[in-house]
C-alpha cells in the first residue's frame, strides 16, 4: 500500500489454418494454460519517476501466490528525501485469502501484515492491527477488479482492516507504456481514499492517490501481464 505520503477465461493459444493443416487429423493438440504473469508499473509524483512497483502471479489449481515488490524513493536535488519499501507474499485459494506475509520501511518506519486463514475467519497480526477479519477481505493489493465489490480491505501495510466503498467514476482513456487504453474510473473512499483505473479485463491499470501533497500515478509498463484470466482460473479450480 504505497505512499501513505499517503484479475474470466484462461487464455489460450490460436492455431493459423496453416498450422492446423500441417498437423495430423489424429493427433490432438496440447494445450497449456497460462500459470503465471508479471505486471509492472511505474511511480510518478507530480510527473517525475519516483520508482517501480512489480507484481507476479502464480496459479496452481485454485491456489493463486501474489508477490509484490515496491520501491520508491522521492529525491529532493539529488538527496533523498523520502524511501518506501514493500515486500508482499499473498496466497489466495477459492477466492479468499489464505495467508499474507508483508513487510514495509516506510522512511524509517517498520510495518508489517501477517494473516493465515483459521475456517471461517481471517486472523490478523500486524504493526497497527492484530485481530480477526472477515474471510472475504480483500487487499490493498488492488490487483482484480472484483476487489471492489468487497467492503473491507486489509492494510498490507499494518494489518488494519479498511472500510471501503468503490464509486464508479466511468470510463477514460489512460496512458501507458503500451499506449492509451479504455479503463473504468473507481473512486474509493471511507478509510481509503484514492482513485483506480481497471480495463475491460478487469486487470489494474493505474490508480491515483495522495503523494505528500503532489498527485501520486502508477502508469503500466509495456509488456505487462494480464492478471485476471489466472484469478478467474483460480477460482474454477
Amino acid at each position: 500500500m504505497p505512499l501513505m505520503i499517503t484479475r474470466r477465461a484462461a487464455l489460450v493459444g490460436v492455431a493459423t489454418p496453416f498450422v492446423l493443416a500441417a498437423i495430423p487429423a489424429n493427433r490432438a493438440i496440447a494445450v497449456t494454460p497460462i500459470r503465471q504473469a508479471r505486471r509492472d508499473f511505474r511511480i510518478l509524483r507530480d510527473g517525475d519517476d519516483i520508482g517501480r512497483h512489480t507484481m507476479i502471479a502464480r496459479r496452481d489449481g485454485s491456489r493463486l501466490t501474489v508477490e509484490i515488490d515496491i520501491a520508491i524513493a522521492v529525491k529532493i536535488l539529488g538527496i533523498t528525501a523520502y524511501r518506501y519499501e514493500l515486500k508482499n507474499r499473498e496466497v489466495w485459494e477459492d477466492g479468499r485469502i489464505h495467508s499474507i506475509d508483508s513487510r514495509v520501511n516506510d522512511d524509517g518506519d517498520n510495518g508489517f501484515c501477517r494473516v493465515r486463514r483459521e475456517a471461517d475467519i481471517l486472523m490478523v497480526e500486524g504493526s497497527g492491527y492484530s485481530g480477526p477479519a472477515p474471510v472475504d477481505a480483500a487487499t490493498t493489493s488492488y490487483w482484480t477488479a472484483d476487489f471492489l465489490t468487497r467492503g473491507v480491505w486489509i492494510s498490507t501495510q499494518s494489518g488494519q482492516p479498511l472500510t471501503v466503498s468503490a464509486t464508479d467514476q466511468g470510463a477514460e482513456t489512460i496512458a501507458t507504456g503500451a499506449g492509451d487504453v479504455q479503463a473504468q474510473r473507481w473512486r474509493i473512499s471511507g478509510d481509503l481514499e484514492l482513485e483506480l483505473w481497471y480495463d475491460a479485463a478487469g486487470d489494474w491499470t493505474a490508480n491515483a492517490f495522495d503523494a505528500g501533497g503532489e498527485t501520486g500515478r502508477y502508469r503500466l509498463e509495456a509488456g505487462s501481464q494480464g492478471f485476471n484470466a489466472l484469478w478467474a482460473a483460480s477460482l474454477s479450480g
